[in-house]
């Protein structure tokens, strides 16, 4: 039975990252999202919070840059709050959704799919399977796996 339980919980990231995927690729991310939001309250919740937060520090019109913006989700909220943002993000997956998260913010939002440096080179980003967690440090995912 242990088996069992394992099996489903190790499915769910994998149907949920389809999922996500068919909803970018079809255009259906940003409503998708939406109700994603409306059923799960405590989403919904945080997302508000960091909106109101963003609105008391940030003027209209504010530019924000997001460096590391990976899916979008602080992006989204700088938008919210009536800021432009420039959005950095190396990761192509990542940065296709924050795209569908973000493009009905229109000229508010530019991306540069882009790792920000002290100056202009090739570098090596390590990434972690299925997820948006990603270093420039070759060594950072022994230490993640160990620190958590």
């Amino acid at each position: 039975m242990q088996s069992s339980i394992t099996s489903d919980l190790n499915q769910k990231p994998r149907v949920f990252g389809l999922l996500k995927r068919m909803a970018i690729s079809t255009g259906t991310y940003r409503p998708a999202r939406i109700v994603y939001r409306m059923l799960d309250g405590a989403q919904s919740l945080k997302f508000r919070q960091e909106v109101a937060f963003y609105s008391k520090l940030l003027l209209p019109g504010s530019l924000c840059f997001d460096a590391g913006a990976n899916i979008g989700e602080k992006t989204e909220a700088f938008l919210q709050a009536g800021a432009s943002v420039v959005a950095f993000e190396p990761q192509p997956d990542c940065l296709r959704e924050l795209t569908a998260r973000c493009r009905h913010y229109g000229k508010r939002l530019r991306t540069c799919q882009t790792v920000l440096g002290e100056k202009r080179q090739e570098i090596v980003l390590h990434l972690r399977e299925s997820s948006g967690q990603a270093s420039l440090l070759e060594d950072w995912r022994s230490d993640w796996q160990t620190a958590y």
